[in-house]
Formats: C-alpha cells, sequence, structure tokens
C-alpha cells in the first residue's frame, strides 16, 4: 500500500492462556506510527467447539480459510459457523 503499512506481531507470554497481539500501522506521508496491544485467549478448535455446543450452539462447521476449505491441523485461519 502506498498510504500506510500494517504490521502484526504474536508474542508468546508465559501464561499459555494469552497471545498477545500487538499492532503498528505506520503512515508512510507523515511518519506517524499508531500501536496496539491486546491479550487474545490462546484456544484450541477442540476446545471451542466443545464450548460452542455447550453454549447451545448447533450445526457447527469448521473451515481451513475463507472460502470454506476442509480445515486440517496446519489451517489457518480457522473459521467456525454455528447457528443458535
Amino acid at each position: 500500500n502506498d498510504n500506510f503499512t500494517f504490521e502484526r506481531l504474536y508474542h508468546y507470554p508465559e501464561n499459555p492462556t494469552h497471545v498477545l497481539f500487538h499492532s503498528r500501522l505506520t503512515l508512510k506521508a507523515t511518519g506517524v506510527v499508531v500501536e496496539n496491544e491486546v491479550p487474545l485467549l490462546a484456544i484450541r478448535p477442540a476446545r471451542l467447539k466443545q464450548i460452542l455446543m455447550n453454549s447451545g450452539f448447533s450445526g457447527i462447521e469448521e473451515f481451513g480459510g475463507f472460502k470454506k476449505e476442509v480445515f486440517t491441523t496446519d489451517s489457518q485461519p480457522y473459521i467456525v459457523m454455528a447457528a443458535v
């Protein structure tokens, strides 16, 4: 992009329940940098599926991408569709 750069970094602290998501947006015209960091809950696909089922969701489908590719253990991103 000619206007900005966006960087995303993941930090894996000793606490295995969270991943720190650090983002950096740089506006090329001014050099202004905006940074943010937020903790994300580290949850495995099997655990998420269990939580969804226990919460009353049904029709749970898992995909290995936004084009509904087959989900494998190497898939990124992990996409889930579920109905209430």
